[in-house]
């Protein structure tokens, strides 16, 4: 039988040169608050974030990506075109589509059973749902709030490493190479997470590297 320990596993073990979208390495979290208890996982060149949750009573893990996607307050004519496209676009295996909440998000889900559940058909998984995301957003376009959590996902994963100790080269050399950004981007972001250092270098004229 499968655990949430399992699937951390699987996905912390993926390499950032896999062909296959389901393959490559996620930051992976635990998560515990009063609307979710499990995992969430992250990859920086992707608009989705992964929510993971088990299901001791049915045996499921559930794999659950909001999409930022609000129908609510739609016009009822552009309500009822996108209710339309979406149970069209409600057709991919090992994934489905549903809205939840007042403003009637749409969120992707996908239940697999624990007793059953191996890291390939785990992989399959990922691939389908994270493949319905990506068709919604080529549908209706990305939602503002997405792009805004993507960056704060970035600054996450930004802030987990230097939990670790990680350089300012090689936080930059992790932006270049492995998030896809330019390196004047990169440089520019870094220089919002490190300000302090960078004013007291201009400030006294003298950096560390002078002593190195």
């Amino acid at each position: 039988m499968s655990t949430l320990e399992d699937v951390r596993e699987w996905l912390e073990k993926g390499t950032d040169e896999a062909k296959d979208i389901s393959e490559i390495s996620w930051d992976v979290d635990e998560i515990n608050d009063t609307k979710i208890k499990g995992l969430v996982a992250v990859n920086p060149k992707l608009p989705v974030k992964l929510y993971i949750t088990d299901n001791e009573e049915f045996s499921t893990i559930r794999i659950i990506v909001p999409t930022g996607i609000l129908t609510a307050d739609l016009p009822p004519e552009d309500k009822l075109k996108t209710y339309r496209a979406l149970l069209v676009l409600n057709k991919t295996p090992l994934a489905k589509i549903y809205l939840e909440g007042i403003n009637g998000e749409v969120f992707v889900v996908s239940d697999l059973s624990t007793k059953t559940l191996g890291e390939d058909e785990f992989h399959d998984s990922i691939s389908f749902t994270i493949s319905t995301v990506i068709s919604l957003y080529n549908r209706f376009g990305v939602p503002k709030d997405i792009r805004t959590e993507m960056l704060e996902n970035l600054v996450w994963l930004i802030q987990r490493r230097l939990q670790k100790g990680w350089t300012r080269e090689k936080l930059e050399e992790f932006l270049v190479n492995k998030v896809g950004m330019g390196k004047p981007e990169a440089e520019h972001l870094l220089e919002t997470i490190f300000p302090t250092k960078k004013k007291e270098e201009k400030k006294t004229g003298v950096s560390e590297q002078m002593y190195m």
